[in-house]
């Protein structure tokens, strides 16, 4: 049973996705002009006073009172757009999973619409169904267990917590919660997730089959998720930050707006997802291996063909 070098393996992410940036946005260029264009699309058919709301008086300052009249083409069209979107992030991310693994630094013409995207979205809506099966009795009880704990640590430790400040009780129930419901959902992710990079590089992307061979990697592959997923939630609050202050600076209409968005708030967006799917890039090679007969051909100085 091979075990996952956290530590290296966070050092790795962090300095692939530094040195491949721009070669991660290039090979992701298609899906993400397509997920741009669909999002215009969509955006105009919510946004659209026409669409939503056929006839309204424009001086009417509430729209939100009306009842939307969706049509069933306007409603069509906006269920296929978002498949689009959702289609295309995940060939974005297919490719970026293939640039580490594989090396893959030119993609088919014809690979757009293939057997590893589809495979891949396939894989992504299991884990999805999994997730929600496991999610919803851990909401369920977990909740009201974490609750009952919640209410029982902060009446057993009341004189500690009177001393404290208000905060304290809150933050006992923060952790209590962490513990029975992020924490456990967190472990089942941990154990399945990396059958998307399996399904990238052209294998069967079993959940089962993932489930298997990560026995024994349970807590070192939370704790990668968990700290990426920490950075990623510290880049994206930077990046709204950034885009609520220009927004107050001038709103909208400002032309500041528009350019700290694209200049700050996408690129530091991107990184962070670029940051998260890498480390289950770096996590599969390190567990499962590379495919092909490549396994153990990894150093530290190039620790796979794209990194």
């Amino acid at each position: 049973m091979k075990k996952l070098p956290v530590f290296r393996a966070i050092g790795e992410v962090f300095s692939g996705v530094t040195r491949h940036y721009f070669r991660l946005l290039w090979l992701a260029l298609t899906p993400l002009t397509l997920m741009f264009a669909s999002a215009i699309v969509l955006g105009v058919l919510i946004a659209s006073e026409d669409l939503l709301f056929p006839g309204l008086d424009t001086g009417i300052e509430s729209p939100g009172d009306r009842e939307p009249d969706w049509t069933w083409p306007t409603i069509v069209v906006a269920i296929f757009t978002v498949l689009v979107i959702l289609y295309a992030y995940g060939a974005m991310v297919a490719r970026w999973h293939r640039f580490v693994l594989l090396g893959e630094v030119r993609v088919r013409r014809n690979a757009f619409f293939g057997r590893i995207n589809l495979r891949y979205m396939i894989t992504t809506l299991k884990i999805m169904l999994v997730l929600l099966f496991v999610a919803l009795p851990l909401s369920f009880f977990g909740t009201r267990l974490s609750d009952t704990v919640s209410r029982f640590v902060v009446m057993a430790l009341a004189p500690l917590l009177e001393r404290t400040g208000e905060l304290a009780p809150g933050i006992v129930a923060g952790i209590v919660k962490f513990i029975v419901f992020v924490l456990p959902l967190t472990l089942v992710i941990a154990r399945i997730v990396l059958a998307l990079p399996d399904a990238a590089v052209g294998r069967k992307g079993s959940i089962e089959a993932i489930f298997e061979t990560t026995r024994g990697n349970t807590l070192r592959l939370a704790a990668l998720l968990l700290v990426t997923g920490l950075v990623v939630q510290v880049i994206d609050t930077a990046a709204v930050n950034v885009a609520e202050a220009a927004e107050a600076w001038g709103g909208p209409d400002n032309p500041w707006f528009a350019l700290l968005w694209l200049a700050i708030y996408v690129p530091l967006s991107f990184f962070g997802i670029m940051l998260y799917f890498t480390s289950l890039s770096v996590a599969y090679r390190e567990i499962v291996g590379l495919p092909g007969g490549h396994e153990g051909e990894a150093t530290v100085a190039e620790p796979t063909p794209g990194l």
